[in-house]
């Protein structure tokens, strides 16, 4: 099982100082630093999505976590990206004949997407 921790910096992001981790400008927030792995991952598998929404917890105008969802002709995908928590790192793809389930990152897993 591999766990991701919240950020180191997170305590100090809530007392204000905006460190490049938590600033958008340099990649840093939920979205850019974390759920663009999730992103990728599943733009790899299914294609480029017809539709997305990001729906962000916002903590000093910056998500600190956050829920994307890319939506296809026949499906929807929820990617969940936070910097804000500590939970287990797993990708389940679920279908009406089961579950593929990938624990810790798919690099991890040892899975290379185009």
């Amino acid at each position: 099982m591999v766990i991701a921790v919240a950020s180191s910096r997170y305590d100090t992001f809530k007392k204000g100082a905006i460190l490049p981790a938590f600033d958008p400008r340099k990649g840093g927030g939920a979205l850019l630093d974390l759920n663009i792995y999730n992103s990728h991952f599943v733009v790899g598998l299914l294609g480029r999505p017809m539709q997305v929404h990001y729906y962000a917890n916002i903590v000093h105008a910056i998500d600190t976590s956050g829920i994307l969802v890319l939506e296809y002709p026949q499906t929807k995908v929820v990617c969940i990206g936070a910097k804000d928590t500590t939970a287990t790192i797993r990708s389940t793809i679920e279908g009406t004949a089961g579950a593929i389930i990938v624990n810790g990152s798919a690099a991890d897993a040892g899975l290379q997407l185009g």
